[in-house]
């Protein structure tokens, strides 16, 4: 936090501040890791360990819950009891360092397995894609390896072959489109009525269908920024919306970063939570123009994807 307010300050971009953060977090996430093989040992086989969300996609900013995953190499299998140990071990350090468990339960100690696993596990969620499967895969299909050296490609392939799952994508558009900006006449509003949540109403909407857009484009991008670029390029996205889309994003990321920079400095609980009433005229002016460009989007998007909202 002291780092990014600095950063903060001296005017840098917030894509850059989100790159920093997420490779010092990467650094401190080895440095676990290897506290852990020193005490159990060298793994039995090769693994990766995954992080996903903001830290998956580096566009993190301040510490966070945890978000990640353990696969390793199919001739470990049967060491199953180590990596389960290992992953214990090393969630329960990052909880030590900062990064609280996850409330929902997504961290390595509960979701490890062999690569032919979790092949079947990504292979099911996009030919089958119930509800459970949606929301999952929009967790995990962000991921990106901190640490271990085994080769992902498996897992890089079998997500390339969503963009030709129709019934998938489509699916995965309508659930993108839950996540929408609030009413108008809410940001009009004073008081403790005027709270927008940064996360849910602006944030989410666009990492949710920037994710499903690149799927669809065939990109191995993780950044919510060149998944856009890649959409565009594919086609997907007309050239002007995902530059209006992509400083969209950029603002709001700032924004949620210096109102919880302030938060944290104040000695406030920090959330994605912010009442209009604390923030500039400029900023209000700002944000309103930022949903009205996602709900543009979202309603172009629904048409194109044949689904009301």
């Amino acid at each position: 936090a002291e780092m990014a307010s600095a950063l903060v300050a001296g005017r840098l971009d917030v894509t850059v501040i989100a790159g920093f953060v997420a490779r010092l977090n990467d650094a401190l996430l080895r440095r676990i890791v290897r506290w852990a093989l020193d005490d159990l040992g060298p793994a039995p086989a090769p693994f990766a360990w995954l992080a996903f969300g903001s830290e998956g996609r580096m566009e993190q900013t301040l510490l966070t819950d945890q978000d990640n995953a353990l696969v390793y190499a199919d001739e470990g299998a049967d060491r199953r009891e180590w990596y389960q140990a290992f992953a214990e071990r090393v969630n329960g350090d990052l909880e030590a360092a900062g990064f609280p468990l996850c409330p929902g339960g997504y961290m390595a100690k509960s979701w490890h397995g062999p690569l032919s696993e979790w092949s079947a596990r990504f292979e099911g969620w996009i030919d089958v894609p119930t509800q459970k499967a949606l929301l999952v895969a929009s967790i995990f299909f962000d991921f990106r390896r901190v640490g271990g050296t085994l080769d992902l490609e498996p897992l890089e392939r079998i997500l390339a072959r969503a963009a030709q799952r129709a019934v998938f994508l489509r699916l995965l558009a309508k659930d993108a489109l839950n996540f929408h900006p609030p009413a108008m006449l809410l940001l009009r509003l004073k008081g403790e009525s005027s709270v927008v949540d940064l996360k849910f109403h602006g944030i989410s909407p666009i990492v949710a269908m920037a994710r499903r857009f690149a799927l669809e484009a065939g990109t191995r991008a993780r950044s919510t920024f060149t998944r856009l670029e890649a959409s565009a390029r594919a086609g997907l996205i007309e050239e002007e919306p995902a530059v209006t889309i992509a400083e969209t994003y950029r603002f709001l990321l700032a924004l949620r970063l210096r109102l919880q920079l302030r938060m944290a400095a104040e000695g406030r609980p920090v959330t994605n939570k912010v009442r209009l009433a604390e923030i500039s005229a400029i900023e209000r002016s700002r944000l309103k123009d930022a949903f009205r460009a996602i709900k543009i989007w979202q309603e172009k998007s629904a048409f194109q994807f044949h689904i009301n909202i």
